[in-house]
């Protein structure tokens, strides 16, 4: 098995996918698979993909099919084991190019040029893709001038109701629980609520579990299984990584803008019957909204240097979290 590491250092931070697999001979082949061209096949893990990542390990291997073809007459079978990337720095693409990166050094193939470089702009990612058609539209990013949120997505999560962003953070600060979990729910609960792609990560001692969403992280302690003992939204992810809020919304069915104003969750909070009196407290650059009775505190930005574009701006939430006041058991 190789393991090959994708990184492009950025002014945002980067990106970055760690992909292991290997190559199987046709007839030891067990799982199912995806035929790319003739002979060759990408096999998939049991745990099974995310169809963005597939669709993107595919064209991956599809950029080079005709070179493993060549090379492996009798048929080549590549076996992904795993694809991990830090969240907050996701792009599907990237997908591609450590499925490009590890073919090379497995198969000692050529560079034909597939790359990622950073741009700036709205888009601040440039692929090249070798003069190849991706297998999909790169990823809209709105303009200057657009307004902020989302107007149309596709693929929205089945059987439930779109909802934006500002509706779902002051349903949030007034009950502390979101899609139905909050403190104490258990790892499967969480399970059945939130079906998103996500990152466990566990402390070496095994005393607590993160998971990662992206934006949107829990925290776990260990029992019997683990039980929710916090979480936050962290929604100022979203200002660079506008990618995540768009995947959100198509499973999940919550509209997230690239930037949340506080004024405006106030406001919608406002509306909501029962809705609590936050307590503010200056944190330094930040103002803390704490609602008591959910155990729901929002993180503000109060620098009035700061303006929106690739960070959050003066006035806007930073995160949300959710918090509890005693060691869940």
């Amino acid at each position: 098995m190789r393991k090959f590491r994708y990184r492009l250092r950025s002014p945002l931070g980067g990106l970055a996918a760690d992909l292991s697999a290997r190559t199987v001979p046709p007839g030891e082949a067990a799982t199912p698979s995806v035929v790319i061209h003739r002979g060759v096949r990408l096999l998939l893990p049991e745990a099974g993909l995310y169809w963005e990542d597939l669709a993107w390990l595919s064209f991956g291997v599809a950029l080079r099919a005709e070179e493993l073809g060549a090379r492996c007459p009798e048929g080549v079978y590549l076996e992904i084991v795993s694809l991990d990337f830090p969240l907050t720095d996701y792009r599907p693409e990237v997908a591609a190019l450590a499925m490009d990166g590890w073919l090379r050094a497995e198969f000692d193939l050529p560079d034909t040029g597939i790359a990622c470089s950073y741009a700036g702009g709205a888009d601040p990612y440039a692929f090249a893709w070798g003069g190849a058609e991706p297998p999909a539209p790169q990823p809209a990013t709105p303009d200057a001038g657009a307004p902020d949120r989302m107007d149309a997505i596709p693929e929205r999560h089945i059987g439930e109701l779109a909802v934006t962003g500002i509706e779902f953070l002051a349903s949030f600060l007034r009950t502390g629980r979101l899609h139905g979990i909050g403190i104490g729910s258990t790892l499967g609960e969480v399970d059945r609520a939130i079906r998103h792609r996500f990152v466990d990560v566990v402390a070496e001692e095994g005393e607590s579990l993160r998971r990662d969403y992206g934006f949107v992280e829990f925290y776990f302690n260990p029992g019997d299984e683990w039980v929710m003992s916090g979480g936050s939204i962290e929604l100022h992810r979203l200002a660079s990584g506008w990618d995540m809020a768009k995947e959100w919304a198509r499973t999940m069915g919550v509209e997230f803008p690239r930037h949340v104003a506080w004024e405006d969750v106030r406001d919608e909070l406002a509306r909501v019957p029962g809705a609590p009196e936050p307590k503010v407290s200056d944190q330094g650059g930040f103002l803390e909204y704490r609602a008591e009775a959910s155990d729901v505190s929002v993180i503000v930005v109060d620098d009035e240097e700061e303006e929106r574009g690739y960070h959050a701006g003066h006035g806007d939430v930073w995160s949300v979290s959710l918090w509890a006041p005693v060691r869940a058991k």
